[in-house]
């Protein structure tokens, strides 16, 4: 997608709580003056991981993102291409 000609970038948090990798990713964010998707408290909220939805045999795959948690995700992606204006400019409202 793009705001004015120029692609929007989109740097999207780390999924699993690591104060490191945060520090690491929202430094480069700012140095790259791109956009920043946090999502690190989605994890933190349990409704968000697939094991809230149903049962896993393997407990690995209950803590990635369910449904509600990959619509967190997209929700905060959203946000971005809104203060972006990129929808506007899609519908010629510019």
């Amino acid at each position: 997608m793009k705001s004015n000609g120029v692609p929007i970038i989109i740097c999207v948090g780390n999924w699993w709580p690591d104060r490191k990798k945060h520090i690491v990713l929202r430094r480069s964010v700012e140095r790259m003056k791109v956009h920043w998707a946090d999502i690190s408290g989605l994890y933190s909220e349990g409704a968000f991981v697939a094991a809230s939805e149903r049962t896993f045999v393997d407990h690995c795959v209950g803590i990635h993102p369910g449904d509600e948690g990959m619509r967190g995700i997209s929700e905060s992606i959203i946000q971005i291409l809104k203060q972006a204006k990129v929808f506007d400019r899609a519908r010629g409202a510019d």
